[in-house]
C-alpha cells in the first residue's frame, strides 16, 4: 500500500491570510481612510493593491505588521 503524505505546512488562514479593507485599517490603526489611502498609495503599506473602484483598496495584514515595525505608536 503506497501512502504519500504532502510535506507541505502552508495552511489556509482566514485571520491572517485575508486581506484587510481601508475601513478595517482604519479603525486598527486608528488613522483616517485618506491616510490609509495615502499610505497604500506611497508603498508604505506594501502589497496593497485597488481590488476594484468600486470595492476599493485591500491591505495585506503583512502589510500592516510592516507599517507598524516602521512607525511604532508612542505611548
Amino acid at each position: 500500500m503506497n501512502t504519500s503524505q504532502s510535506n507541505s505546512t502552508t495552511v489556509f488562514n482566514p485571520l491572517e491570510d485575508t486581506p484587510l479593507t481601508v475601513r478595517e485599517v482604519c479603525e486598527i490603526e486608528r488613522l483616517l481612510p485618506a491616510k490609509v489611502r495615502a499610505l497604500c498609495r506611497s508603498g508604505e503599506l506594501p502589497g496593497a493593491y485597488k481590488a476594484s473602484n468600486a470595492s476599493g483598496w485591500r491591505i495585506p495584514r503583512k502589510a500592516l505588521d510592516h507599517y507598524r515595525t516602521r512607525n511604532p505608536k508612542e505611548q
